[in-house]
């Protein structure tokens, strides 16, 4: 994917000066309907999140689990 940066999604907190990756975040969680999750990889792009590729992975989390989850972290490697 093209258009945005992965970052390191580390313990979940949103740390200050930081707003595209707490955006970024709630999208994952929105998609996934958990906010315990707490995904490797969050994308933003050009300062603001990725609604498109953050909305993936939380549908992936939600419908095929937290392992699905690992293995498109390590696919996209190097892509996002």
């Amino acid at each position: 994917m093209s258009g945005g940066d992965a970052a390191d999604a580390g313990d979940g907190a949103c740390p200050s000066g930081e707003p595209a990756r707490g955006r970024a975040r709630n999208q994952v969680w929105n998609a996934a309907g958990d906010y315990r999750l707490a995904p490797a990889r969050l994308v933003v792009g050009d300062g603001d999140a990725v609604l498109f590729a953050n909305t993936v992975t939380g549908l992936i989390a939600r419908w095929y689990g937290e392992d699905a989850l690992a293995s498109l972290d390590g696919a996209w490697a190097g892509d996002v």
